[in-house]
């Protein structure tokens, strides 16, 4: 973007002085790539640190932390490309290639999950790996650094209320958080009223006393490295469940894989 806003080498003052027209202009030449092409950058005086480096080091060490994603986050970012630059979904080289930005460790990864979800389709391995790539490993690390950075606690969720192709996709959390997933924004359902009101509350209960306990759903434990206590979030119920996905998460763990959303 500062080439072609700037003619050449960075300009600040240039960059500056560039209305945004121009900035959406030139972000739309990057097509897809776009998405993910705007974040903060490391610099001496407004990000001088790395933030989960902050946060380990104890950045808001007395701020209590709610974190968590959904099961199928991925099937968004899937549906808005499906062919994948041409690339199928479906079949054993499909994923292969899908994952191809896990480099060498891409093998040890699927076979993990094949171990744990021998049932599953190549389509439904790359969902569910992209899902953590992206947002339950990431969630996860988060976590252990705000426990290493201080004494307030953490609380991890997992939701897996799922309708539709996309299954409980990436945002789809968002209006129960808010008590909106009723009409017009969500179609009329007593499962997705009842989970709604259990999950907001729970958000308001934290909001007011840094605790998402509330007499409408079970005790939430604190995360912690040892139990990894994480409330699910489901249809017919609320659970806790200790360190879920286990296996899959040690994989992670055991290898070099990159995680996060791609660069």
């Amino acid at each position: 973007i500062a080439a072609e806003i700037c003619g050449g080498a960075f300009d600040l003052q240039k960059m500056q002085a560039a209305p945004v027209e121009r900035l959406r202009e030139a972000q739309g030449k990057l097509g897809r790539s776009a998405v993910f092409a705007f974040s903060p950058v490391l610099d001496p005086e407004v990000v001088p640190e790395h933030p989960g480096d902050a946060i380990k080091n104890g950045t808001a060490a007395d701020i209590p932390m709610i974190v968590g994603c959904n099961r199928d986050e991925a099937t968004l970012f899937l549906a808005m490309n499906p062919g994948g630059n041409g690339q199928s979904l479906d079949g054993d080289d499909a994923l292969r290639t899908r994952l191809a930005p896990l480099g060498s460790e891409a093998g040890t990864i699927v076979e993990a999950y094949r171990r744990t979800r021998p049932e599953a389709t190549p389509k439904d391995l790359l969902v569910a790996i992209e899902s953590d790539r992206m947002m339950r490993i990431p969630s996860i690390r988060l976590a252990e650094r705000k426990l290493a950075g201080g004494k307030a606690p953490v609380f991890m969720y997992l939701f897996r209320w799922a309708a539709g192709p996309l299954g409980s996709a990436h945002g789809y959390e968002i209006p129960f958080v808010f008590d909106n997933a009723r009409p017009p924004v969500m179609p009329e359902s007593v499962s997705r009223g009842d989970l709604a009101a259990r999950m907001s509350e729970a958000w308001l209960a934290f909001a007011r006393s840094g605790r998402p306990d509330h007499p409408g759903m079970p005790a939430w434990p604190e995360y912690s490295t040892e139990e990894r206590a994480t409330m699910i979030f489901d249809r017919d119920a609320s659970t806790v469940d200790r360190d879920p996905c286990r296996e899959e998460r040690l994989a992670w763990e055991t290898t070099r894989a990159p995680i996060g959303m791609p660069a």
